[in-house]
């Protein structure tokens, strides 16, 4: 019996020889996830250590972000998350991968990102009216449109023509209630008010009372040692030639003891050492006859009179009852009804809504300035209506601003018509900085609000595997436009003659090219040249942008870049019988310029686009 042996690692090892063995693929439509953003950012931060490049936040940020940059870019790293995700690809392998970047800001909208900020400040606002400094914000009765330019001139030093500002203001589009006292006064109606109770002998004290309509504030000793003041609030007094205080009481069981009773006025007093201030007296031989019969006997009010103060004028005062009593003798002292006037005037501000920073740009032209037009800064408010973006009032890689502002503007301009602009200015939180500021233009057309800029784009590019590592593929994709089409009719013109060309010379009855409609219209095309079957019409065109579009656009065309093969990809617009279709086809330079050759991709054929 012969046995014969089997080896049970055999088709393991085959296994894995397959397993291991790279062969050429297609990768298409393949989509960036954060975990492969992940990736890609750990590489860079290894590289940014590695080599001392920029600093590696810009590695961070592609995690963060989900987005490359300028820094570290999709060109470079999105190779090593391939290579993590499709080892198993080799050479001549090609990936279509689709992924976020950064997008540049172009210089038009820059001049609202690096503008120099300027924020009005109480002067600024004084500047406008009295009331708007009171207020402390604009509002409006004073539009902000018909004022900031006149207070920049004044505020801004050193600006040059053409400069661009960001001016930031208070703003509440609801006008305030502004409430002027112009007058110091306290009836106790509800408690001691504007005066406070200081005791500074004795157990008893100042206090609110009333009998009848009567308020007032009261003091009684009951035949005991006290020493206590009625001490007012700080009053400031302006720099008026009248000035005068005034003052209701009634005196009882004084008994001619008028030494007991004072009224003080200081300017140093500090709001808590009674004895270090210095009190000047006010004579009350100057305020009521002291001797009259009944004052001091009963609960009859009488008023002081106006008490000349103006000497006091532009000065902070306190106004200070002193009462004192002993074992002997314990008036009791009521007053009411005590007025300063005229004082500095207080302002009390109601809002009607309260006010929000707003920002508007403004340009200098070498002597005036005025408002930008055309240009709208998001506000709070305008991030809260929005709703995730009023979380921090910013967008973010997960709050893409793309996502928002086209209803916005729906809201804010419902009005709008066909080639309405609007630059929106915005702020995104970039994680390198707490937050940058971002300009885009957006255009109102047949598909609503559209924007040429993003900063947050999405695009798709081609990876192709060199055998050793996933490289960028350089491709150049192109939309052929009239201007291109109209290279080939005169090219046309000048290789075949007029009589090939239509009476307008902007198509032409060789390749059948069309620079009015911007197509190839299957239906002229010589079929003599290129023959008359139902494809055939693909040797013109193959022929028109291969030996005469490609070879005049790109004369300095190189077999390679970064050692990946050169591809152009021209899109066009075939015209068939009514039926229009856009297609795409490829060429690789097979000889460098300057007089380069363009071979067209059999592989990649005719390709349609949709």
């Amino acid at each position: 019996m012969i046995f014969l042996a089997c080896n049970p690692n055999e088709d393991i090892y085959d296994d894995l020889d397959e397993k291991n063995a790279e062969y050429e693929g297609l990768i298409e439509n393949y989509v960036l996830t954060a975990a492969d953003y992940s990736t890609a950012s750990g590489v860079a931060k290894k590289d940014a250590v590695s080599v001392g490049d920029l600093d590696s936040t810009y590695a961070k940020l592609i995690k963060s972000m989900e987005a490359f940059n300028s820094y570290y870019s999709a060109e470079d790293y999105v190779g090593s998350v391939l290579a993590k995700n499709f080892g198993e690809y080799g050479n001549g392998s090609r990936a279509y991968v689709t992924y976020n970047y950064v997008a540049e800001l172009p210089e038009d909208l820059a001049v609202y990102s690096d503008a120099t900020i300027f924020e009005l400040e109480a002067e600024e606002y004084e500047n406008v009216d009295e009331l708007v400094a009171i207020a402390g914000y604009l509002y409006p009765n004073f539009n902000p449109d018909f004022y900031i330019a006149d207070v920049l001139t004044d505020a801004i030093t050193g600006a040059v023509a053409n400069d661009i500002y960001c001016i930031k203001y208070k703003y509440s589009d609801v006008n305030p209630v502004i409430a002027i006292t112009s007058s110091f006064e306290e009836g106790f109606t509800t408690g001691l008010g504007k005066f406070d109770s200081t005791s500074v002998t004795g157990s008893k004290g100042w206090y609110a009372s009333s009998y009848g309509s009567d308020f007032f504030a009261k003091m009684s000793g009951y035949q005991q040692v006290n020493d206590d003041w009625l001490i007012s609030n700080p009053i400031v007094l302006g720099n008026d030639a009248n000035i005068v205080f005034n003052f209701t009481h009634a005196i009882k069981y004084l008994n001619y003891h008028w030494e007991q009773l004072t009224v003080a006025i200081s300017t140093d007093y500090n709001g808590s050492d009674i004895a270090g201030a210095t009190w000047d007296v006010i004579d009350w031989g100057d305020v009521i006859d002291t001797t009259g019969a009944t004052i001091g006997t009963d609960y009859t009010f009488y008023s002081s009179g106006d008490i000349d103060i103006s000497a006091y004028a532009n000065n902070t005062i306190y106004i200070g009852f002193k009462y004192i009593s002993d074992l002997d003798n314990a008036p009791t002292w009521e007053i009411k009804d005590v007025t300063v006037t005229p004082i500095e005037p207080v302002y009390a501000v109601s809002y009607g809504k309260t006010p929000i920073t707003k920002s508007d740009f403004y340009e200098y032209d070498g002597s005036d300035w005025s408002k930008v037009e055309g240009v709208y800064c998001l506000n709070e408010a305008d991030y809260e209506a929005m709703g995730d973006p009023g979380i921090d009032n910013m967008f973010s890689s997960d709050i893409l601003p793309q996502d928002y502002l086209p209803k916005f503007l729906d809201a804010k301009y419902p009005e709008a018509g066909s080639g309405v602009e609007k630059t929106i200015v915005y702020q995104y939180d970039s994680d390198i900085e707490e937050e940058i500021t971002i300009a885009t233009t957006y255009e109102y057309g047949e598909n609503g609000w559209e924007s040429d800029y993003d900063y947050i784009q999405v695009t798709t590019n081609q990876f192709v595997h060199n055998g050793e590592e996933w490289l960028f593929d350089p491709t150049i994709s192109r939309e052929l436009s009239s201007a291109d089409y109209q290279i080939i009719v005169d090219y046309v013109k000048n290789e075949y003659g007029d009589e090939f060309l239509d009476s307008y010379k902007t198509a032409d009855y060789i390749y059948g090219t069309s620079a009015y409609y911007s197509e190839f219209n299957i239906a002229n095309y010589d079929e003599e040249k290129f023959g008359g079957g139902d494809n055939d019409w693909q040797n013109a065109v193959k022929e028109a942008l291969g030996e005469v579009l490609l070879p005049i656009l790109y004369p300095d065309a190189q077999l390679q870049v970064n050692g990946v093969n050169m591809y152009y990809r021209p899109v066009f617009l075939i015209y068939d019988s009514g039926t229009m279709t856009n297609y795409a086809i490829k060429f690789q330079v097979t000889k460098a310029g300057p007089e380069p050759e363009f071979t067209f991709d059999e592989d990649y054929g005719f390709q349609e686009v949709k």
